[in-house]
């Protein structure tokens, strides 16, 4: 079997592919990110908006009651979810950065095999 084979570029190396490859993968990571970290910082927004809007005696009731607030655990799983896809998506970037080194590697040990 061909080494260029077992990494999926049979016609050797391709800079520009790999180039596209990294940068979307580093557009998706960087969107991803955004959209959690956007997230996470509401989560204490809206926690001080429910607080506002609840009835109770102490400061600690109706936080308490806002942190029992549907509207609170939705924004949580929504926020934990975008931070998934984050990491997903930065697994993705990390995994496109090794693979495009390994595909240099691979093209430089071929070339010298050549010689």
């Amino acid at each position: 079997m061909n080494v260029m084979d077992l990494y999926g570029r049979q016609n050797g190396l391709d800079p520009d592919a790999d180039f596209r490859e990294l940068e979307t993968a580093a557009e998706e990571h960087a969107d991803a990110e955004h959209a959690a970290s956007q997230l996470e910082e509401m989560k204490k927004v809206l926690l001080a908006q429910l607080i506002t809007g609840m009835d109770g005696k102490s400061v600690a009731a109706k936080e308490h009651a806002a942190l029992a607030d549907p509207r609170y655990a939705d924004h949580v799983a929504k926020m934990t979810a975008a931070r998934r896809r984050a990491n997903i998506a930065k697994a993705r970037l990390l995994h496109r950065r090794g693979l495009s080194d390994m595909r240099r590697t691979v093209e430089v040990s071929a070339r010298r095999l050549a010689q």
